[in-house]
């Protein structure tokens, strides 16, 4: 069976599936409609719910080392027949959604260094495929290239922007109590893809690890990556406004430093997007077949032909809706077969 090299490519790996486009690009938009308030929530969310739910399913991987498929069967057996083929909810949510995501981070290319989209998809995809279709060692390689890649670039787009370190405890809320708490609950759970499979998928190929120490390095690595973030979008011009969509983040990039400052930042974004994406491929792959390669293959290559248009038939928000069902019955399945 494959395996990661050692505990640090394992830590890489568990780091590029959690910090994605929703630190660096969805969590400051947050932030400014929740203010400090939203910060303070979301890392109590992070003590309470994010890590605790992550050392659960780093256990659960420790004692099953099996597909999340063989896990649901066998929670089907002991708790109840229905959620035996929970897993096939699960895996056509993140073909859909892997669709979603690689349209968004091809966007990053079409935004940063000027793509046509189809070429920026076509790219996306065929990287994805190429380290899912390489097993652990194609991802490792991915994970290690693209992980320092955005460390770098943060950096240098840090350096670019932030004068003074901007009071983010400071900003104004302008959502209710209730609204920021489920805001924050949400985001821990679509950041560290809690009860996703994602790492309970990565956790199957280690040797070895602490549950605690793991969980603890990647909750800090996510929670840091995102607090950069948003101290670099805070001391953009224009940051008041609504950045959310990406072509008002590239008025303010290019207010802020002109192309190169925009282009840096947008590959940032493209190195979390496709960190993100290999492990939701990886996840796929595995519960779709793990004796043939062939197999593999082909249905890494459906989500390059099938899988983008589906999108353009699909309300997001039911697709979010599914996903906030799902998280916590997948939450509940490992908790009841980690014991």
């Amino acid at each position: 069976m494959e395996q990661w090299k050692n505990r640090m490519y394992f830590w890489l790996a568990l780091i590029g599936s959690a910090v994605g486009l929703g630190n660096i690009w969805r969590f400051p938009y947050l932030l400014a409609e929740g203010g400090g308030l939203f910060l303070i929530l979301y890392f109590v969310a992070l003590v309470v719910i994010g890590t605790p739910m992550l050392m659960l399913e780093l256990r659960l991987a420790k004692k099953h080392k099996e597909t999340i498929k063989k896990v649901f069967r066998e929670a089907g057996k002991h708790i109840g027949k229905p959620l035996g083929k929970w897993y096939l909810l699960i895996v056509a949510l993140f073909f859909i959604m892997g669709s979603y995501y690689a349209i968004v981070v091809a966007q990053t290319l079409q935004y940063g260094v000027g793509l046509h989209l189809p070429s920026a998809i076509f790219i996306v995809w065929a990287i994805t495929i190429y380290g899912v279709f390489r097993g652990i060692k194609g991802i490792e390689k991915l994970n290690t290239y693209f992980m320092g890649l955005l460390l770098v670039l943060l950096i240098v787009v840090a350096a670019m922007t932030i004068k003074e370190v901007p009071n983010l405890l400071a900003l104004p809320s302008n959502v209710s109590l209730a609204e920021n708490i489920a805001i924050a609950v949400a985001q821990v759970l679509f950041s560290l893809s809690i009860g996703a499979g994602m790492t309970y998928t990565y956790a199957t190929y280690a040797k070895k690890y602490v549950e605690w120490k793991t969980a603890l390095v990647v909750v800090l690595s996510d929670l840091a990556i995102a607090l950069m973030a948003s101290m670099i979008v805070f001391s953009l011009p224009y940051s008041r406004g609504v950045f959310m969509a990406f072509g008002n983040l590239q008025t303010s990039l290019l207010a802020g430093g002109g192309p190169l400052l925009n282009g840096l930042f947008f590959l940032t974004l493209f190195a979390a997007g496709i960190t993100s994406l290999l492990s939701i491929g990886k996840m796929m792959v595995d519960n779709s077949s793990k004796r043939f390669l062939l197999l593999q293959a082909l249905m890494s290559g459906s989500l390059l032909v099938f899988g983008t248009p589906i999108i353009e038939f699909l309300d997001r928000s039911v697709v979010n809706t599914l996903f906030l069902v799902m998280l916590p019955v997948n939450a509940y399945v490992f908790y009841k077969m980690s014991r």
